[in-house]
């Protein structure tokens, strides 16, 4: 099994939706099993990433099925990153390395991406704001929904307009990350 696949199985893994991947990993006080994954997410991350950049051919290899494919994936830990780092509430413990450590390898990926391919990003769709009900049911302490909402539009538009993009341009909507089979 390609680098490719074990990055998208082992990030489907941890959840098949943004807010499953927290939920899942909420101990009623953090997130620590997440972060206990972060270290070898950076790493295959970041192979990914160097191959992307020495073999740019690789971003034409599709794999039909959603838990195989590395895009949907990598959009997948995204979303629950940025959920991580901006929907919850002050004094909710995160671990600022490991934090730091997930910005670098998905910001380096996006990098790669869009200078090899999406330089002029206009996708079709649109990014939807995440729901927060599971997350609240779960009882993790969040910001208000408006000021999520208004973040996830407009302090992440042009980066999740590139997610959107690359989405689209794999044969794959929101629909993977958000609501999947």
């Amino acid at each position: 099994m390609g680098l490719q696949s074990t990055l998208s199985l082992y990030i489907s893994g941890m959840g098949k939706t943004p807010q499953q991947i927290l939920t899942k990993s909420w101990n009623g006080k953090d997130f620590s099993s997440f972060f206990d994954n972060t270290s070898d997410l950076c790493q295959m991350l970041m192979k990914h990433t160097m191959n992307h950049h020495s073999y740019p051919v690789i971003h034409h290899f599709h794999n039909s099925q959603p838990k195989l494919s590395v895009t949907p994936a990598i959009v997948l830990l995204d979303e629950a990153y940025q959920l991580l780092g901006n929907a919850l509430q002050q004094g909710v413990a995160v671990d600022e390395v490991k934090m730091s450590m997930l910005q670098t390898a998905l910001d380096a990926y996006l990098e790669v991406v869009r200078e090899g391919f999406l330089k002029n990003a206009s996708p079709n769709g649109k990014a939807p704001a995440p729901e927060l009900g599971e997350l609240e049911e779960k009882g993790i302490p969040l910001k208000g929904k408006e000021a999520v909402r208004h973040y996830f539009e407009q302090g992440l538009g042009e980066r999740r307009k590139l997610l959107t993009t690359l989405l689209e341009m794999d044969g794959w909507s929101w629909r993977e990350v958000y609501q999947p089979e």
